[in-house]
This record gives C-alpha cells, structure tokens and sequence, in this order.
C-alpha cells in the first residue's frame, strides 16, 4: 500500500492508472480521498471520494469534488495481497509541468 498526496489545480482530477506484472492476478485497488482528518497519522479512513477494485487492466480514476490547492490523496494497494508493478498517468486536474526556480 502506497500512499500519494497532491494538490489539485482544478476541482476535477483524473488518473489513468495502468497495472502490470501482478504476482497473483487479484490486481490493484485504488482510492482518491478530499482529505485526512488530524487522528489519521498513517493513511486517511474516511471521505473515499472515487474507488477501484482489482483492476488487472487500464482504468481511469475521476472524482469532481476537489478544492483547488488543498491537499488531497491517492491510495493504491495490491488487491487480496497482490503485488503489482503500475504506472500512473495525469490525464486532469493537476500540473505536471516542473517547478519555477524562484528569486
């Protein structure tokens, strides 16, 4: 299980994520939570916005409640002790381009 935090630019994001080489073939689980309440020191429990289950295959990921420039979070877990190789791809709501140096 991995936990991602990001901040989205829009109030939609969408996440094209593409499992490969799972050890068991239960595939990946994914999640997108708004947020983590102050007892959550580990991983967010509530507020699950938009979820997959065992995907082996390519699927996108969208949830359209986001508050621009609060942090927000991705959770991917291999499915029933899956272990996966994935890539994730930004197809909405976030900007990938690299960072302004600043003066």
């Amino acid at each position: 299980m991995i936990w991602f935090a990001f901040t989205p630019c829009d109030s939609t994001v969408t996440l094209r994520i593409t499992p490969s080489n799972c050890s068991n073939a239960k595939g990946i689980q994914a999640g997108l939570y708004k947020r983590c309440g102050q007892s959550h020191s580990v991983a967010c429990s509530e507020d699950v916005q938009a979820s997959v289950i065992g995907q082996l295959t390519t699927f996108d990921i969208t949830w359209d409640g986001f508050v621009p420039g609060r942090t927000a979070y991705l959770v991917i877990d291999g499915m029933a002790g899956d272990i996966c190789d994935y890539s994730i791809e930004v197809i909405d709501g976030i900007d990938t381009s690299p960072a302004q140096e600043v003066n």
